[in-house]
């Protein structure tokens, strides 16, 4: 922004100056206003701007009030919504910079201000003569509130009104032709010739036709129109009038121009160009590090280093210079192959000083950047979990470190791993982006991790239980120790053999201990918790707790249906830790080791589903569904398990495999629905095939036979979020006209 405000120093010396300057104008294009029906005779100052003539006395008045009455105070409505923007705008120095510090989204929210300067610009426009100084200068912040609005061919409209309206005229009011050599003009220049005489550049703002042209490329910018901007940036690159007051403001939209074209290290030249255009050191320095960021980008890495080390000196952010720094060390390249190496271990020393305990989860998050460049993936998920476990930048440094640990977890295909990490990230940080996308993975996750624990815990299950017994009661025993011990709770007490013995339960207040109260105690006081948490165990501090805790543990019906959002999403309810509540879960019987293996088939199908159709690993699902078709073969949902089996191999073209399979699954399950969905492509517990879902997935299949792979993939995942809730399996139909 560059418009600025003028006072006037003395009134005396600005009469004087007046003097100098000739007493009439040209007048300006009258401006059209429909009045209300009760004021339509009354003449405004305007349009009366030709019945007199425009003598000094009456150039000052108008000047003075236009000014300050108008002008000055659109103008600071103008810098404060600016300002109001840029307070609420926040960078992620972690990431690449937007080239401004505020958003038109949000300056198009203040929508009540801006039509106030709207307002401001067009009534000192129509209330005073149009002769005076500032009616150029009204119609360009009149333009700029539009462009603030995003109305966007309302601005282009005004500011190619102010290059006609106050374009060079002649002395017999007749304009000059823009462009071109007639006339006496040049032919390769657009720009206003500015007078450049002292009490001019003191006493007047300079005319706003050149301002306008900056703003317009900058409206172009705004609607991604790079033709027109860049056709208007070379004729302004090459006027020999255009003023140098405005090169930075040039060489900032010429900056802007390449850099919304990924054009980095043209970007960084021309930004660093226009560093003088920033309002405060402040700004000054988020640019130089936008600058160093480009330069990085575009592998530049000495200048990178350069425009790094310069925000340090500049700026009042503490966050900005921490990264500063560390992107310094980052960019640094004098240490030929181990660079990453030689600059991790700079970040990690930094971390371990104590002038940078505040921000070590910043620089921890750093490090493991920068080996991840180095593709050392396990060692950057060692810093990141390191990143968390400090949370003194707010909840969003946290979830970024959490979010990276989670996709890469998901990279590796460790999904357990990968849930935990989602599990953990916050979901009310506005700065998360994908929200629903992170919330569907984090459910389909979820799936996985409770069937891969009912899986692990019932193997575990029945490999004790096939222990000898001796061997068993005294695993059994030690587990329960270990496990009482991470809990905090005293060891379980033994019993003597006699069923007539009472144990002696110590007294909770002992009279043999020195004179002071219990609670001054520490020895009584952790005694007494351990105590209390012995008998009733981790208990929540609220009403109705039994009723609660009873009411969290009911075990659901069906394994698939987890709850996704616990840890350990299982449903599997809280074992009292005691000798006997472990050993009474252990399948020691022909029913409990049914009942466990049911879980495990039940489970394991539950979990090849997943892998198929939540996640789509095939590899995953066809390993689990073998799996479960080796240990057993007598699964009664083992069609099933064969027709899901059939859709993967098909998918990965294993066409053998699949011939088989639908072999298998002809001769075995005749009558099975899973059967019959693949030879009729209807499934017989939907009813009537919806037409509406039918036309939808024939749509699709076109879309295949046409080879439009991506469009048709997107309209198929639309299709299922719809049908499969309302009629089957109907996409079911489009699937089998596909693979067969």
């Amino acid at each position: 922004m560059r418009l600025t405000r003028n006072t006037f120093t003395a009134v005396l010396l600005l009469i004087l100056c007046q003097i100098s300057l000739p007493a009439f104008s040209q007048l300006g294009i009258p401006i059209t206003i429909s009045k209300p029906t009760e004021y339509e005779d009354r003449v405004l100052r305007s349009e009366k701007s030709e019945d007199s003539k425009f003598t000094l006395p009456k150039r000052f008045i108008q000047n003075t009030v236009t000014h300050y009455n108008y002008y000055f105070n659109a103008n600071t409505k103008l810098n404060e919504v600016l300002e109001r923007a840029k307070l609420g705008f926040k960078d992620d120095y972690s990431e690449l910079l937007p080239f401004y510090n505020y958003s038109l989204d949000i300056t198009a929210g203040d929508s009540i201000q801006l039509d106030s300067i709207t307002y401001k610009a067009s009534s000192g426009i129509a209330l005073h003569d149009l002769r005076n100084d500032w009616v150029d200068n009204l119609y360009l912040l009149w333009g700029a509130s539009f462009y603030l609005q995003k109305k966007f061919d309302s601005a282009y409209l005004m500011f190619q009104f102010i290059n006609y309206a106050f374009a060079p005229k002649e002395k017999d009011g007749y304009y000059l032709t823009i462009g071109s050599a007639r006339d006496g003009n040049s032919a390769y220049s657009i720009a206003t010739k500015e007078k450049s005489s002292l009490p001019k550049k003191i006493f007047s703002e300079p005319p706003s036709r050149n301002d306008a042209f900056i703003w317009q490329i900058r409206n172009f910018l705004a609607q991604d129109q790079f033709a027109e901007a860049s056709s208007l940036i070379l004729a302004l690159k090459n006027d020999p009038v255009f003023p140098k007051r405005l090169n930075n403001d040039l060489a900032e939209v010429q900056s802007y121009w390449f850099y919304k074209q990924n054009m980095w290290d043209s970007a960084a030249l021309y930004l660093t160009k226009a560093l003088s255009n920033a309002t405060n050191l402040q700004e000054k320095a988020r640019w130089e590090y936008l600058a160093a960021q480009l330069y990085e980008q575009a592998g530049n890495y000495k200048d990178s280093e350069k425009y790094y080390g310069k925000v340090s000196s500049h700026t009042t952010d503490p966050i900005l210079d921490i990264y500063a720094r560390l992107s310094t060390i980052r960019v640094n390249r004098d240490g030929g192959e181990q660079t990453i190496e030689k600059n991790v271990a700079k970040l990690i020393r930094m971390a371990k000083q104590s002038k940078y305990e505040d921000y070590r989860d910043i620089i921890y998050y750093m490090a493991a950047q920068m080996q991840l460049q180095g593709n050392n993936i396990d060692e950057a998920m060692a810093l990141l979990l390191k990143s968390t476990r400090y949370a003194n930048n707010g909840i969003e440094q946290r979830n970024k470190a959490f979010l990276q640990l989670a996709d890469l977890s998901l990279a590796k295909k460790n999904y357990r791993q990968a849930y935990n990490f989602y599990d953990s990230l916050k979901m009310d940080d506005p700065t998360l982006k994908n929200v629903e996308e992170i919330t569907a993975k984090k459910k389909s996750l979820g799936l996985i991790a409770g069937n891969l624990e009912i899986i692990e815990r019932q193997d575990s299950l029945q490999h004790i239980a096939a222990m000898p017994e001796d061997e068993r009661k005294d695993f059994v025993k030690k587990l329960v120790k270990q496990l009482r011990k991470q809990q905090g709770l005293k060891d379980e007490p033994s019993s003597s053999g006699s069923p007539f013995t009472t144990p002696t339960i110590p007294s909770l207040f002992p009279t043999n201990t020195r004179g002071e109260w219990y609670f001054y105690n520490a020895t009584s006081r952790s005694r007494g918790q351990a105590d209390f948490k012995s008998r009733w165990g981790t208990r929540a501090n609220m009403d109705n707790w039994r009723r609660a805790a009873a009411t969290g543990n009911i075990i659901p019906n069906n394994v698939s249906g987890q709850n996704p959002n616990n840890r350990t999403p299982t449903g599997q309810q809280e074992t009292e830790l005691s000798f006997d509540a472990l050993y009474d879960n252990l399948p020691l019987t022909p029913e409990t080791i049914k009942l466990s293996n049911d879980s495990i088939q039940e489970a394991m199908l539950a979990l090849g589903k997943a892998y198929i159709q939540n996640i789509e690993d095939c590899n995953a699902g066809t390993t689990t569904l073998e799996e479960l078709r080796t240990k057993f073969p007598e699964f009664a949902k083992m069609d099933e398990v064969l027709f899901n089996l059939f859709y993967c191999y098909n998918k990965n073209g294993d066409a053998a495999k699949a011939a088989a399979l639908k072999k298998s699954l002809s001769q075995n399950y005749a009558n099975s629905n899973y059967n019959k969905i693949l030879t009729t492509g209807i499934n017989p517990n939907s009813g009537l095939p919806n037409p509406e879902a039918t036309k939808t997935y024939e749509d699709i299949y076109d879309l295949f036979i046409e080879g439009n792979f991506a469009e048709a993939i997107a309209q198929k995942k639309k299709a299922d979020s719809i049908y499969n809730k309302i009629s089957g399996h109907h996409n079911c139909y489009t699937l089998k006209r596909f693979i067969m």
